[in-house]
């Protein structure tokens, strides 16, 4: 890409000497060149090459014509990559309405224009519009004698954005009426149970759309969300159930890191439905995947199958303590304690949780203090550390009061208060 810049800046230099700055030589020479500039990622030199080449095109051949309305699409989506994304919208409805003007409705440079326009009208979260624009476009994909593969595209761009609005409702009702479970009850929200349903709409319309043969990670996407609706409203079987769904087709996608998310959100409404034998097949299956050294996020996920188990000891399962301590000493072995202080203290903390549910009260105060120590390092969090200091004192007046031969009946934490 460099050496082309170095042809092109040549290439337009002497094309001035010759012909002159407005000459159309020129300017598609500087068309090149911005080319070159946004696919090197250079988008500040190619902003400025674009603006340059809009007022010129008008001044040479009008506000509307086809190269004009081709250097502004190009400004758009530059705009759009250097994260201006209001002006990159403006460029883009004046693109999409001019190219309707010029081309017509049906054309596929109008399609194009619109379709960048719903893209980004879904990145700033418009989504209502966004689904507006994606419907109006299929249907003119459908007017077509050979769309290609543009309705197969418009389609799953479309699902992505009803995936998008569904979690909004899902999201939204949490946040009004969440429950100390964690769990939204439909006495809980002012319109009752609509918003189960609208989110539901949404899912089921984007899955229509996505074919499971072909774009089977997608598909398993849509039912995760579905069954994290079902579990958001406190249908902790029909969560299960389609988490497990969302699972099997994860897994035929291949994508590791997805099939952990919906492992674990299906672990964890196995715990709250109490139904803990199917909670380990599921993390055999997680801990299994975890094994696998390249994983991206490795820690955090580590992290949150410590958790599983530790919640899992809280119901009394046996075992369940040991594979916690040793699943959050995994944990510190790969977190960086210079660069991930909150993390290592908060995982030396649930330790120390751990030992004190174990009665290893000494080994838990060590492990506290760890958490303390670290905590006051990080100095970002004095919540935490106030929580940190909180647990550490008990364990110390747990510890003087055993060796005094005074029984101790501390707070207990339940699955519940592990949120």
């Amino acid at each position: 890409m460099a050496e082309a810049e170095a042809e092109y800046r040549i290439l337009v230099a002497a094309d001035t000497r010759v012909y002159g700055a407005d000459d159309k030589v020129t300017l598609g020479a500087r068309s090149a060149l911005a080319l070159v500039l946004r696919q090197s990622g250079q988008f500040a030199k190619a902003e400025r090459e674009y603006r340059v080449l809009m007022k010129k095109f008008t001044h040479v051949y009008g506000v509307e014509d086809k190269v004009t309305l081709g250097a502004r699409a190009g400004l758009a989506v530059v705009l759009r990559a250097e994260g201006k994304l209001a002006e990159a919208e403006s460029e883009y409805r004046l693109v999409a309405d001019a190219d309707t003007r010029v081309y017509g409705p049906d054309h596929q440079v109008t399609v194009h224009a619109r379709a960048g326009l719903s893209s980004l009208l879904r990145e700033r979260g418009e989504l209502v519009e966004a689904e507006q624009e994606y419907r109006a476009i299929l249907e003119v994909l459908g007017r077509m004698s050979d769309p290609g593969d543009n309705v197969i595209v418009v389609q799953r761009s479309l699902a992505v954005v009803l995936i998008e609005k569904g979690r909004q409702i899902v999201q939204s009702a949490k946040a009004d009426g969440r429950k100390g479970d964690g769990i939204v009850s439909d006495d809980d929200l002012v319109d009752g149970p609509q918003w189960f349903h609208s989110a539901m709409a949404a899912f089921t319309d984007a899955i229509s759309l996505i074919d499971a043969d072909k774009s089977p990670g997608l598909y398993g996407v849509v039912l995760h969300d579905m069954a994290a609706a079902h579990a958001a409203a406190g249908n902790l079987q029909e969560a299960a159930a389609g988490y497990g769904e969302s699972a099997q087709y994860k897994r035929r996608a291949g994508n590791k890191g997805d099939l952990l998310l919906t492992l674990q959100a299906m672990a964890d409404c196995l715990i709250k439905a109490r139904e803990l034998a199917a909670v380990w097949t599921v993390l055999d299956e997680a801990k299994e995947i975890l094994a696998d050294s390249e994983l991206n996020r490795r820690s955090i996920r580590l992290y949150h199958l410590g958790r599983s188990y530790e919640m899992l000891g809280v119901l009394g399962q046996d075992g369940a303590y040991d594979q916690a301590l040793a699943t959050y000493q995994e944990t510190l072995e790969l977190l960086d304690v210079e660069t991930d202080l909150g993390s290592y203290a908060t995982v030396w903390h649930d330790i120390g949780d751990v030992y004190i549910a174990r009665g290893r009260v000494k080994d838990a105060i060590a492990a506290y203090q760890q958490a303390v120590d670290h905590m006051r390092r990080y100095s970002h969090d004095d919540d935490s550390l106030r929580s940190f200091l909180i647990d550490l004192g008990r364990a110390l007046v747990q510890l003087g009061e055993s060796e005094d031969g005074v029984s101790y009946d501390g707070d207990r934490k339940t699955v519940d208060d592990r949120d």
